[in-house]
């Protein structure tokens, strides 16, 4: 799974709009997507919305990633409002809370991508 972090104008009326060329760049594994929801409303980072921004053709990560190699991907456009930590240090820390609960549950746990390497 990639996930293609990008910035949004605060002016947009989301948090974060997730793009996954209306599905197709999750070659079927919709259940990132749905835990991806789970976690930003978990954490309060509302209204989520879904493929407002155009993510199609070669000239995208989530695109490439997703057609050219066959790993599943997204690309979020994150509003400008939860990336300010000196403004918004409360948003900002949601939307990490979010993200970093996410990479927990499909990386495997915080023993999956956290353990250091065993010296043999």
């Amino acid at each position: 799974m990639v996930v293609d972090l990008h910035g949004a104008a605060r002016e947009h009326d989301f948090a974060v709009d997730i793009g996954t060329m209306k599905g197709s760049s999750l070659l079927g594994q919709n259940h990132y997507r749905d835990i991806l929801k789970s976690c930003l409303t978990k954490y309060d980072v509302t209204p989520i919305s879904e493929n407002k921004y155009t993510v199609s053709g070669n000239k995208t990560i989530t695109a490439h990633v997703s057609e050219s190699l066959g790993i599943p991907a997204l690309q979020l456009e994150i509003n400008k409002k939860y990336r300010s930590p000196n403004q918004n240090p409360t948003d900002y820390c949601r939307v990490l809370a979010a993200l970093a609960d996410f990479v927990r549950k499909v990386g495997g746990g915080s023993e999956a991508l956290f353990s250091p390497q065993q010296n043999t």
